[in-house]
């Protein structure tokens, strides 16, 4: 049903290019259509009318979906017990506690972990043998001894009590198992990763080694200064002009480029020359391949190309030309519209300038990801540290190479891919809640006659009604995010697992599994991309009428079937503009930055910093944008929202928007054709 609605309602052109039947038998077909898309009780009109009053008003709010509230609370107080179960604050038979030492100390020849394995819990440092292996030992030597070795655990003390040494003073037994690669002489040393002890080159003690080996040093002579000590230096002088440059003044940029848009013609002109520009480049290229390539290779004499080649490029000529005038005839069906979205943009920027502090809430929620980031962090290194070491002996041409892995148990597994589950949706949580404030101080300022009483504290009022009312909401929308993500990254493993069995089958299986596990991938990421965007849209509509997540979502769909076209337009223009703005923002702090940094005379170079400020500044700039993407999307819900439920003189519309919405109402009511599936006609709202 929904399907043919779209294409009688939307795409009826195409009938009356094929069409046989007559004019009237059009009108009627189309007049039929509409009727039934006022019948669908999906597509019912957004309600509200007289009673509504804006976001604001307390009756208009109340709680959505309290369920996944409680859910998303099980699912932290879960983790919080399988942390403190790998931490070893409650006991488990069937998930053993973790030990971070495993992963950042060495392992010996014997396959134990120095500090951890029973037997050399007190020796957490690992030295060298001859062959490479490591043995556990209490302390990194600072001196270096000829007549002294450290030995596996079994012959240390017999190394150390040789009989022959205390008499003559010469090392006997010790150079006898240095030999066969079970001892190693005892060098001046210092503490590595993985708490190994290395060869001091810069210790006196080890000058005696020149001697024995030959001139120079064994290991060679140590840079004076390297180029990643001058880049540490550098940003160590210059880290107040990074984090500045990177947040403050990428911040200030970004309101000026949002005035600077708000000037008379400079966003239209701005629109209008990167649409004629995408057209131009299109018809460039075309034009190129066409004539200044095909041609020109058809006229060599002596051939140099075959007719395939000419054919070939011809063929992508002509292709790039027809998208030229595909992308011509688009913008032409699309003009209105795309005046509309420019007037959307001008007012979005409005709403952003109004509400400064709105672009500070991305700090609040990174402050809060941190958060959960720094115990969610721990547990999992917990949990991948409670596996078992195990030792591997491989044998290929006679030699033996003995490599160490971790093993797990099944319930340890889970525990992991649990842990990685309550990332997501926690990940996604924290971004639905900022999702909620934006849309939600956004549609205040919407449908508020007086604009001046807008301002900060509006941002704090929402964030205040968002976790009072609607922490749900985003529990819902982001446990499916969470849901396909997970999938997606199961896959992941699966797909190893896969093609490891794969290969053993020749080229053609492990092809095979490598298209249906990449199938399957893509599918999963198309529903990902759906799903946030269906997300984003029913965000917006809790915001305003404070829906619960179902019923927002399908509201927001049928809102968006509605009004394809517009919002078709609305992505074109915030397209380029966020674009615009992703790139000027950190280009302009880095110039500006490098000004600054070009005056300080304590820096051996300016690149180092200048880099780091380009990419704080783009993160910046990363999240200024997705802030006003969503308070684009906001005003165009909003917009849509005050179409439906008010008469002209009671709309909120106002500045750019005004005149668009009353230029859409009087050609309603004129009873023109339209392009729009009908929606229905809003049931009365229930007072009680």
């Amino acid at each position: 049903q929904l399907v043919e609605l779209v294409l009688l309602s939307r795409f009826r052109y195409f009938e009356i290019m094929g069409a046989s039947q007559s004019k009237d038998e059009e009108e009627e077909s189309q007049q039929k259509a509409l009727e039934k898309g006022k019948d669908d009780p999906s597509n019912k009109k957004l309600e509200g009318g007289a009673s509504f009053k804006g976001p604001a008003d307390p009756a208009n709010r109340r709680t959505t979906d309290i369920l996944c509230v409680i859910l998303i609370c099980a699912m932290w107080f879960s983790l919080t017990i399988l942390g403190f179960i790998f931490t070893g604050v409650i006991e488990s038979e069937s998930m053993p506690k973790g030990n971070p030492a495993k992963l950042t100390h060495s392992i010996d020849y014997d396959g134990g972990v120095c500090s951890v394995t029973k037997g050399v819990e007190d020796k957490p440092y690992a030295y060298l043998m001859p062959d490479s292996r490591r043995v556990c030992i209490e302390e990194c030597p600072t001196k270096t001894s000829f007549t002294k070795f450290v030995c596996q655990y079994d012959i240390q003390k017999d190394v150390d009590d040789d009989p022959i040494l205390a008499a003559t003073g010469v090392p006997v037994l010790g150079l006898y198992y240095a030999v066969s690669y079970k001892c190693m002489y005892q060098f001046a040393t210092v503490v590595a990763p993985y708490y190994i002890c290395i060869f001091d080159t810069g210790s006196s003690e080890n000058s005696d080694v020149s001697s024995v080996v030959g001139d120079g040093d064994p290991l060679g002579d140590p840079p004076e200064s390297s180029a990643f000590d001058d880049l540490q230096n550098d940003i160590i002088a210059s880290w107040w002009v990074v984090l500045v440059f990177g947040f403050v003044v990428a911040a200030i940029v970004g309101f000026i480029s949002l005035r600077l848009l708000r000037l008379p013609f400079i966003l239209e002109l701005l629109i209008w020359g990167c649409i004629g520009g995408v057209a131009f480049f299109l018809f460039l290229i075309g034009i190129m391949l066409k004539t200044y390539t095909a041609d020109v290779w058809a006229a060599e004499d002596p051939t140099t190309h075959t007719k395939g080649e000419i054919a070939a490029v011809a063929g992508l000529g002509y292709f790039f030309l027809g998208l030229c005038g595909l992308w011509c005839c688009i913008i032409c069906c699309l003009r209105k519209k795309i005046f509309l979205a420019i007037g959307i943009t001008k007012e979005s920027a409005k709403a952003l300038a109004a509400m400064p502090v709105l672009i500070l809430f991305p700090v609040i929620q990174t402050c809060g990801l941190l958060a959960f980031s720094c115990v969610w962090f721990v547990y999992l290194i917990y949990n991948v540290s409670s596996g078992e070491v195990v030792q591997t002996t491989y044998t290929f041409n006679g030699v033996s190479t003995e490599t160490s892995t971790m093993e797990y148990s099944e319930n340890t597994r889970k525990a992991y891919y649990y842990l990685i589950f309550c990332w997501f949706w926690t990940s996604e949580f924290i971004e639905a809640i900022g999702q909620i404030v934006v849309a939600m101080a956004v549609a205040m300022w919407y449908f508020t006659k007086d604009k001046s009483t807008i301002g900060s504290g509006t941002v704090w009022q929402s964030i205040r009604l968002s976790m009072r009312y609607h922490l749900g909401t985003a529990a819902f929308g982001s446990l499916i995010i969470a849901i396909i993500k997970t999938l997606k990254f199961l896959l992941k493993e699966v797909e190893k697992k896969v093609t490891t069995l794969a290969k053993r089958g020749g080229r053609i299986p492990m092809f095979l599994a490598k298209a249906i596990t990449c199938c399957i991938f893509c599918c999963l990421e198309c529903m990902e991309k759906c799903a946030k965007f269906l997300n984003k849209n029913a965000y917006i509509q809790t915001a305003i009428f404070s829906y619960p997540f179902c019923t927002a979502a399908r509201k927001a769909f049928f809102l968006i079937l509605r009004n394809i076209l517009l919002i078709g337009a609305v992505a074109i223009v915030s397209e380029f503009v966020l674009t615009l703005l992703l790139c000027l923002i950190p280009i302009g702090t880095t110039f500006l930055a490098y000004i600054v940094l070009s005056l300080m005379d304590d820096l051996t170079s300016v690149i180092g910093p200048t880099l780091f400020t380009f990419i704080v500044s783009y993160f910046t700039a990363k999240k200024f944008v997705e802030t006003f993407g969503m308070v684009i999307s906001t005003i165009l819900q909003c917009y849509v929202a005050d179409t439906e439920l008010f008469e002209p003189e009671e709309r909120f519309a106002g500045g750019s928007l005004k005149s668009a919405v009353s230029n859409g109402n009087s050609a309603a009511r004129k009873g023109g054709s339209s392009n729009k599936v009908a929606p229905a006609q809003a049931e009365p709202v229930d007072e009680k």
